[in-house]
C-alpha cells in the first residue's frame, strides 16, 4: 500500500515534468550574431536566509572556454544597500564556472526580505545553453539569530498516510532570541520535519523548516507561516504536495493551538491545483510534543 502511493505520486511528479516541457517557448535558431556563452546555472537558489554581514554565492557559467574572459553583469536591489558584490565575472582560460560572492548588508532588518535581480548583457549572454537564465532574481531574507531550543517529537498525518503506518521523528527547534514582537510573541521554529518524520524519502533535502508563534505563556499563536507555502517535498516527489497556510482559511481549515504540550497543526495541503485539508484527507493532523526550552 505505501509503495503504490509514493509510485503513484512519482508518476504524476514526471507527468507534471513533461507537460511542463511541453508548453515551453521554441527556442529560436541561433544567429552567426549571437556570440554570447554565458548564463547563470540553473541550480542557483532564489530564495534563501542569510544573516546580516554574510555572504552567499551565485554561479554564473559559460560553454566557450578557450580563453579567460570578463562579463560584467548589472543588477538591481529591491532595498537601498542590500547588498555589496563585485559585478565582474572573470574566467580563466579553460574554466567554465565562476562565482560571485553578494554580502547582505545591515540595511536589511531580520525578517525583512530584500530582492537582488542580476542581469548577464546581452552581447554576453546565451539562450541556448540547456537550462539557461540570463537573468536571475534572489529573495534574501535576513535571518535571526537562531539559538537551540531542544527537541520536539513531530507526528505527520501526511507521512503516516503516505507510508501507511504512524510516521514520527525527534526534530529539533529553534527560537528566534532577536524576534521582536510587542505583544511578547516568541518565534520558534521547527528544523527540517519532513526530512526526519519521512527519513529523507519524501523530503530529500534538509533546510525546509516550519515557524511559529507562542505568546508568552508557551500557548499557540496563529498565524504560523505568515501566508507562507510551506514545501515538503523536493526529489521523489517534487511539486506533488505542499503545506498551504493563508490568512483567509485561518480559523477553518488553518488552525494551530495546543494543549500543554501538545501543538496540533490543521493545516490544508496543495499539489498545485486543488487544496486538501489534513485531517480528513489523511486522518490525522500534523502535531508535535516538545516542552519549551533554551539552551
Amino acid at each position: 500500500m505505501k509503495t503504490n502511493k509514493i509510485i503513484i505520486a512519482s508518476l504524476m511528479a514526471v507527468g507534471m515534468l513533461f507537460a511542463a516541457c511541453t508548453e515551453e517557448a521554441p527556442l529560436r535558431e541561433v544567429s552567426p550574431a549571437d556570440k554570447g556563452t554565458t548564463y547563470f546555472a540553473a541550480d542557483n537558489a532564489t530564495a534563501i536566509e542569510v544573516e546580516p554581514n554574510t555572504t552567499f554565492t551565485v554561479t554564473v557559467c559559460r560553454e566557450a572556454t578557450a580563453e579567460s574572459a570578463t562579463v560584467e553583469l548589472t543588477y538591481t536591489e529591491s532595498v537601498e544597500g542590500a547588498f555589496t558584490l563585485d559585478p565582474k565575472v572573470t574566467f580563466a582560460a579553460g574554466d567554465s564556472v565562476a562565482t560571485v560572492v553578494v554580502t547582505l548588508n545591515p540595511a536589511v532588518k531580520a525578517g525583512e526580505v530584500a530582492t537582488l535581480t542580476m542581469t548577464i548583457p546581452e552581447t554576453a549572454a546565451t539562450y541556448y545553453a540547456a537550462h539557461s537564465f540570463p537573468t536571475l532574481d534572489v529573495n534574501v531574507t535576513a535571518g535571526y539569530l537562531w539559538v537551540p531550543a531542544g527537541t520536539a517529537i513531530y507526528q505527520s498525518g501526511f507521512c503516516s498516510y503516505a507510508f501507511d503506518q504512524p510516521m514520527a521523528a525527534e526534530v529539533a527547534v529553534q527560537w528566534a532570541s532577536d524576534y521582536e514582537s510587542k505583544e511578547g510573541h516568541k518565534l520558534y521554529r521547527l528544523m527540517s520535519p519532513y526530512y526526519h518524520v519521512s527519513y529523507g524519502i519524501l523530503c530529500t533535502v534538509e533546510g525546509l523548516h516550519i515557524s511559529f508563534l507562542l505568546d508568552k505563556d508557551n500557548n499557540a499563536v496563529t498565524p504560523v507561516m505568515n501566508g507562507m507555502y510551506q514545501f515538503l517535498d523536493q526529489g521523489l516527489l517534487a511539486g506533488i504536495m505542499y503545506m498551504y497556510w493563508v490568512e483567509k482559511y485561518i480559523g477553518s481549515y488553518c488552525i494551530f493551538s495546543n494543549e500543554g504540550d501538545v501543538y496540533t497543526l490543521e493545516v490544508l495541503f496543495s499539489d498545485g491545483s486543488s487544496l486538501y485539508p489534513g485531517s480528513s484527507t489523511f486522518g490525522a493532523p500534523e502535531m508535535f510534543k516538545w516542552t519549551p526550552t533554551v539552551e
